[in-house]
């Protein structure tokens, strides 16, 4: 995201919207994947945690599959 956009909380609420639409539809578990010098931090701040590391890419990348349970980690970045 466009650093003249963060800290809007836009990402947030992206994150909330579809894990709501999800939830609307029967889904209990959330699981998104996301690169070392990307956003884990932030998906953390949202009540993530890290399920899975790959640490095969080259100049010591990590790709992180995170986890949330509905009804865990409900915190607001």
């Amino acid at each position: 995201m466009a650093a003249a956009h963060r800290g809007q909380g836009i990402a947030t609420r992206l994150v909330r919207a579809f894990e709501a639409r999800a939830g609307e539809r029967g889904c209990r578990a959330f699981y998104l994947e996301t690169f070392d010098f990307q956003a884990p931090g932030f998906y953390e701040k949202l009540g993530y945690r890290r399920a899975y590391a790959l640490d095969v890419y080259p100049h010591g990348i990590v790709r992180f599959t995170m986890l949330r349970q509905a009804g865990e980690g409900a915190v607001r970045a």
